[in-house]
């Protein structure tokens, strides 16, 4: 199922894909359209069909991802896809290389009850960070593909929003991704 999509026609960048597994195994990353069609705008792709991709297995900085892909609709229907709870695994992980976490790169997950704490606001980074177990993950505002929000002012008030929350409990939903490991 797409987890997310992204395209220029609203705004990304580049056209890209998230897929989560339908038997919630794992997820793949599909970067790069062979023919260069807006997954938007030419192909009418949402976040809840079910789809396959064919192309290229391919490893960049750590995500593992498919390039110059083709997309084959399977089902137009709109599925409400339920992001899986990784709450247990992610507090049973000694470090966020942890297979019980990688095993989920790509798919919409949920993180239930970390603490918000500080922010990276660095050019081209915007890392909204959080804690959870004694590992420090984040929410990357900031991207080519950002599923947040590709306005300047979304981001905006994203970032205030979560610097006012510093301290506080939250439950955290988003895409597993690893980047340089």
């Amino acid at each position: 199922y797409i987890a997310a999509v992204h395209a220029p026609s609203e705004g990304n960048k580049y056209n890209t894909l998230y897929l989560h597994d339908v038997n919630n195994e794992g997820g793949y990353y599909v970067y790069s359209m062979a023919d260069g069609k807006d997954l938007v705008k030419d192909l009418g792709l949402k976040k809840g069909m079910l789809v396959s991709v064919t192309g290229t297995k391919d490893i960049y900085s750590g995500t593992h991802e498919i390039k110059d892909a083709s997309v084959n609709v399977l089902d137009t229907n709109v599925v409400d896809l339920k992001p899986l709870d990784i709450t247990a695994a992610y507090k049973n992980a000694t470090s966020l290389k942890d297979k019980a976490l990688t095993d989920k790169l790509g798919m919409l997950v949920t993180i239930k009850g970390v603490e918000i704490t500080d922010q990276d606001l660095s050019e081209k980074s915007m890392y909204l960070n959080f804690k959870l177990a004694g590992l420090t993950s984040y929410l990357r505002v900031y991207a080519t593909d950002c599923p947040v929000s590709v306005t300047d002012a979304g981001q905006k008030k994203i970032i205030e929003e979560h610097g006012k929350k510093a301290g506080y409990s939250a439950d955290v939903t988003g895409i597993v991704v690893m980047y340089s490991g």
